[in-house]
């Protein structure tokens, strides 16, 4: 409805949005959601042993003294709102969270993952907009083409080397 209803320059940046674009952002609009992100990722890292804990089993967890359903419900949360903070501001960006633990665990070879993922994610972002901006000289693709493109091969890659590895 609002790319039908409004102004032009408001349906562009609307479309833009949806795509997941980091042009036109400033350093106004990102304090905001940067600030929040800081503070989520530092509760998350707080959340990591409980979180650790539940990867044995809920049996396990509880027997070390994990809460449950509170450390499930905190992480989701933290979750949500890690996710919410940026693509309020730059729109969904595909396949981010779908590489950057994995690509993150196998450079790391660490069980830790929440900083590492998130550094990670943060990197490939960058990338992704370096090259968005990079593809055709004199235009400017939004981030999210650059990673939908990139994440589908990624997708399709993965796909056939499980596959491969089934067989």
């Amino acid at each position: 409805m609002l790319l039908i209803k409004s102004d032009a320059e408001v349906a562009l940046t609307a479309a833009a949005w949806g795509v997941g674009s980091l042009n036109g952002i400033d350093w106004e609009q990102l304090v905001p959601p940067a600030i929040a992100v800081i503070v989520l990722i530092i509760c998350a890292g707080i959340m990591n042993r409980p979180l650790r804990e539940m990867e044995f089993g809920m049996d396990a967890a509880k027997s070390h003294g994990v809460r449950i359903e509170r450390s499930q419900l905190l992480l989701i949360l933290i979750a949500v709102a890690l996710t919410a903070a940026p693509t309020a501001v730059i729109g969904p960006v595909s396949f981010v969270a779908l590489v950057a633990p994995q690509i993150a665990k196998r450079i790391t070879k660490s069980e830790e993952s929440i900083l590492p993922s998130a550094m990670m994610g943060a990197f490939l972002l960058l990338g992704a907009d370096v090259l968005a901006q990079r593809v055709i000289p004199g235009t400017i693709f939004p981030v999210g083409v650059v990673t939908l493109s990139l994440g589908g091969i990624y997708l399709v890659w993965l796909l056939f080397r499980q596959a491969r590895s089934a067989a």
